[in-house]
């Protein structure tokens, strides 16, 4: 289930909108133009972004690495979560919900020792995973609200979550006129 390394067409991205909100006049203009920049213009998050560090070809599998991945990110530099994701892929039951389940807080935050608030992480981690067993049956949400029930996933990690993992965009526009 990896995704390919080029961004799928604004065609096949999922939008909703409210019905009071309008989308910026201009916005597939400035879309093209960062997509054309961003041809010649690599990044790290083009290489270790959340979305390609997922794995596995179980779609459930890559959608929790995916989760895992932005959990990890927050406040750390995408080569160091890149790190920490490759190592929690090598363990012998790979990146799964039942592996962090099984795994000491300790064992989980010494694999992340690098991460930024590795032990506060490892906890989420662990408490996400049972989470994900008994409620979602070891799938991750598929809900920005259900996401946000999972420890350390905030509003905008649950909806970058809901675009790399489940494949949906939505955007909210709160746009306010400038005078």
């Amino acid at each position: 289930m990896k995704r390919s390394a080029t961004a799928s067409s604004t065609e096949e991205v999922i939008i909703h909108t409210k019905k009071t909100k309008k989308q910026p006049e201009n916005w597939q203009t400035v879309y093209d133009k960062i997509s054309a920049f961003r041809q010649s213009n690599p990044a790290p998050i083009d290489t270790m972004g959340c979305e390609r560090l997922a794995n596995s070809d179980d779609p459930k599998a890559f959608r929790y690495q995916t989760l895992v991945s932005l959990q990890l990110s927050s406040q750390t530099r995408d080569a160091i979560t890149a790190d920490a994701v490759r190592k929690l892929q090598a363990l012998p039951m790979s990146l799964t919900p039942q592996t962090v389940m099984d795994m000491s807080a300790e064992e989980l935050a010494k694999i992340l020792s690098k991460v930024s608030f590795h032990n506060r992480k490892a906890m989420y981690l662990k408490e996400s995973a049972k989470m994900i067993m008994e409620e979602f049956g070891g799938d991750i949400p598929d809900t920005v609200e259900g996401l946000m029930r999972l420890k350390g996933v905030g509003e905008k990690m649950a909806y970058l979550c809901m675009q790399a993992a489940w494949f949906k965009l939505s955007f909210l526009f709160h746009f306010t006129p400038m005078s």
